[in-house]
């Protein structure tokens, strides 16, 4: 797990095109460094952690998502 500044500093670069969310593509593009990673998998994690419900991650939920202090 991640501080919350690590945490935020991924975030930035996960959210390739800058626009606050990291989308599904963003996320699995940044996930397939471990290839046994599937759609199907990404798909769970943002569902998971999408607490409003638009199918992406704000840096909130993704914060939430992989920081030990969440």
């Amino acid at each position: 797990m991640l501080e919350a500044q690590e945490a935020r500093t991924q975030f930035k670069k996960i959210d390739t095109n800058r626009d606050g969310y990291i989308t599904f593509d963003e996320f699995k593009t940044d996930l397939q460094r471990n290839p046994k990673v599937t759609d199907s998998e990404v798909q769970q994690i943002i569902r998971m952690a999408d607490h409003n419900d638009d199918d992406r991650l704000d840096v909130n939920e993704y914060v939430k998502l992989v920081s030990r202090n969440n």
